[in-house]
């Protein structure tokens, strides 16, 4: 939810102080996404975003990953403008793009677009 937080710094911060000495956090945020304010809709990440977040509040990151390559980005923005055009009817429509954009991704994977970044972290004793 830290696209949601106003200042997703403090929030780290906050998730430190209450992790134990040496406890995970396991971090996914949005990279590509439509705005979804529910109330609010602040932010969107990079890698060296997802990675500052964590040095800033002093969690050291163990591994960053990107989720849903660039084709799935792709066909998921295609759905999301679709979806936005016919709505719920597209349904039949949506299935296909999300298996094309799952089979294409994973045949021709980039990393340079992705819909989202998950980081596993860690609090240093």
């Amino acid at each position: 939810v830290l696209e949601h937080v106003d200042d997703p710094f403090a929030a780290m911060r906050e998730i430190r102080r209450i992790l134990r000495p040496g406890g995970h956090l396991l971090l996914a945020v949005p990279h590509i996404w439509p705005y979804h304010p529910c109330p609010e809709d602040y932010w969107r990440f990079t890698q060296q975003g997802v990675l500052e977040l964590c040095t800033r509040s002093g969690i050291a990151a163990r591994r960053l990953v990107s989720t849903g390559g660039g084709i799935a980005a792709v066909a998921q923005l295609f759905n999301i403008i679709v979806f936005g055009a016919v709505g719920r009817c597209g349904a039949p429509l949506f299935v296909f793009t999300n298996a094309l954009g799952y089979f294409l991704d994973r045949v021709a994977r980039t990393d340079l677009l992705c819909m989202n970044f998950a980081c596993l972290a860690q609090k240093e004793t």
